[in-house]
């Protein structure tokens, strides 16, 4: 488990241990990451977490963040989209012993590196390396968090678990075309998976919540993605057999569609799309009522 992450608080505050200023003659480095443990770790570039990264600084609070940052933007990588190598680059090369310290964020990050293409070779070589060190997925697996949903998939009757094969496969197929051919040998899976789908719709719903424990970093821009798969699962339930009708899943859908909905607020002025878009173009009135409302408790703030 990652530890709890106030992002207005700084690293001297969340480690409880402050620094004595840098001599006057010392290097500039030093001198930078004397400044950057000051600042609150929210406020921080992903340029600067890299720097602290590198140094071995305040890693427990910095690697979930930047780890956050380098799946939200992972997906886009694939369609040309601007991606961090240095931040990539900082976060890979740490000791493999770290990652012992956080095997869910790991198997996070292990399958967002697995979908990048065309990355530069010193960064290509790296990452190789990360993924090949990384200990083994935590047993929680995608349903981390996600019981609600972990309980019907349990129960769910052949059939429609049939279609979800299907479903996958097609995903699987969509994320190989993105990925190069070495790396594309090696997924067997999608990363976006229906059941990553469901358990991620779940987490939100719970994030929004009064009495929400989890620890790991959240950022706005894993909101919009979270209901990016809200999407998705439209497509999901448009594939289900016809005789699954109000069966388990469009149940466990309903739910969890009415816990976001007890969470949030009409949001007219769509005050949240500077930072959460839909992947999707299209008209505004076709998009789904969760891109039209925003949390009372908006899960990003800590």
């Amino acid at each position: 488990m990652t530890m709890p992450i106030d992002p207005s608080q700084t690293l001297e505050q969340l480690g409880g241990q402050r620094w004595p200023d840098p001599p006057p003659d010392t290097t500039s480095l030093v001198k930078a990451v004397h400044e950057l443990r000051r600042r609150p770790v929210g406020d921080l570039r992903p340029d600067e977490l890299a720097r602290l990264i590198t140094q071995d600084v305040g890693l427990p609070w910095l690697l979930p963040i930047a780890a956050r940052i380098l799946c939200d933007t992972a997906p886009g990588q694939a369609a040309g989209g601007w991606y961090d190598d240095d931040l990539l680059y900082a976060v890979v090369t740490r000791n493999p012993r770290v990652w012992e310290q956080f095997p869910d964020l790991a198997h996070e990050l292990r399958r967002a590196v697995e979908t990048l293409v065309d990355l530069s070779r010193y960064v290509r070589d790296e990452a190789e390396t990360f993924l090949g060190s990384l200990p083994e997925a935590p047993t929680a697996g995608v349903f981390w968090a996600a019981p609600e949903s972990r309980a019907v998939w349990e129960a769910l009757p052949p059939t429609v678990m049939a279609a979800i094969a299907r479903c996958d496969a097609e995903r699987l197929e969509v994320e190989r075309s993105r990925v190069v051919p070495h790396v594309r040998e090696r997924m067997t899976a999608p990363v976006y998976s229906v059941a990553h789908r469901f358990a991620s719709w779940e987490r939100l719903a719970r994030r929004m919540e009064p009495g929400w424990a989890g620890e790991d970093y959240y950022s706005i821009s894993a909101y919009g993605n979270d209901l990016d798969s809200r999407d998705a699962l439209e497509q999901v339930m448009r594939a289900l057999p016809a005789e699954t009708g109000e069966g388990l899943l469009p149940q466990l859908l309903g739910r969890l569609d009415a816990r976001f909905r007890a969470s949030t607020l009409p949001d007219p002025e769509r005050s949240l799309r500077l930072w959460a878009r839909p992947a999707a173009e299209g008209p505004e009135e076709e998009l789904g009522e969760w891109w039209r409302r925003k949390p009372v408790r908006a899960p990003w703030t800590g």
